[in-house]
C-alpha cells in the first residue's frame, strides 16, 4: 500500500501521463478516451492500479467502452492480473502487466559498498557485453536502455557484470533500472537489488485498438503493461 505521503505524488505523476483531465476515484477504475497518453504505446488503452483505484486511457470511444464492459463487476486487481487479458474477444496482444515499488527520500539511501563501482555513458560499448549476458526479456524489463543517468558499473576484471542507472521522469520522479549478469545473480555476489519492506507498489496494464502495428511509447514508461484489442 502507497503511504498517504507518497500516494498524491504518485497519483500526480500518472494522471499527468494520462494526457487529459483525470484523477483515482475513490475505488474502481475510471477510464477516460486519451489519444496521446503515455501510460502505454500509442493506440493503445492503458490501466494503472494504485491501492484501491485506478484509471485508464483509450485512444477512441470504442475502446473505452470496451475497458468499462470488460472491467465491469469484476476485482479491481483483476484489470492488471497475469493472464487477465489472454484470449478475450477483440483483444490482439499484451504487454506486462508490471508491479512498481515506489521509495522516497527517507528510504533511497545508499548502500555500503562491497565493490568498486564505475562509471559509464549510456550506451557505453562494454554495455554490450552484458546484455549479451542476459535473455532479451531481463534485458527489456530492467530498462537499462533506456536510461538518462550515467551507468553505475560493478566489472569482474574488465568485464561490465551489473548496471544500474535512472530515467528521469515527470514531476521529480525517476525510474530506476538494474541489470545483473545471469552468470553472477548467486546470493554471495555483491550486486543485489531489494526493496525495503516498506515499500509502496501499483501494479500497471494497456490495450490498443486498430489493425497497426504499435509504436514503442516513451521509454519514461518502461513497465507498463498493454492488450492490444482489435474492434469492429
Amino acid at each position: 500500500m502507497v503511504r498517504s505521503d507518497v500516494s498524491q505524488r504518485v497519483q500526480d505523476l500518472w494522471v499527468g501521463l494520462a494526457g487529459v483531465a483525470t484523477s483515482f476515484p475513490a475505488d474502481g477504475v475510471r477510464v477516460v478516451v486519451s489519444a496521446g497518453s503515455r501510460l502505454c504505446p500509442p493506440a493503445w488503452a492503458g490501466i494503472v492500479v494504485l491501492g484501491s483505484s485506478g484509471i485508464a486511457t483509450a485512444p477512441d470511444a470504442a475502446t473505452a467502452r470496451f475497458l468499462v464492459e470488460s472491467l465491469a463487476g469484476r476485482p479491481l486487481r483483476s484489470a492488471v492480473e497475469d493472464g487477465r487479458w489472454d484470449g478475450v474477444h477483440a483483444v490482439a496482444d499484451v504487454l506486462g502487466p508490471a508491479s512498481l515499488a515506489y521509495l522516497d527520500e527517507r528510504e533511497f539511501r545508499p548502500a555500503t559498498a562491497s565493490a568498486e563501482v564505475a562509471r559509464l555513458s549510456p550506451g557505453h560499448p562494454d554495455l554490450d557485453r552484458l546484455a549479451a549476458d542476459v535473455s532479451a526479456d531481463d534485458l527489456g524489463e530492467s530498462g537499462i536502455r533506456e536510461i538518462t543517468s550515467p551507468v553505475f558499473v560493478v566489472r569482474d576484471g574488465v568485464r561490465v557484470v551489473a548496471a544500474a542507472g535512472y530515467h528521469n521522469w515527470p514531476r521529480a520522479v525517476a525510474h530506476l533500472s538494474v541489470l545483473t549478469s545471469s552468470r553472477f545473480r548467486a546470493a554471495d555476489w555483491p550486486v543485489r537489488w531489494r526493496p525495503p519492506r516498506s515499500r509502496r507498489r501499483l501494479r500497471t496494464g494497456c490495450c490498443r485498438s486498430g489493425a497497426h502495428a504499435p509504436s514503442p511509447h516513451d521509454g519514461s514508461l518502461a513497465g507498463s503493461a498493454s492488450v492490444s484489442s482489435e474492434l469492429r
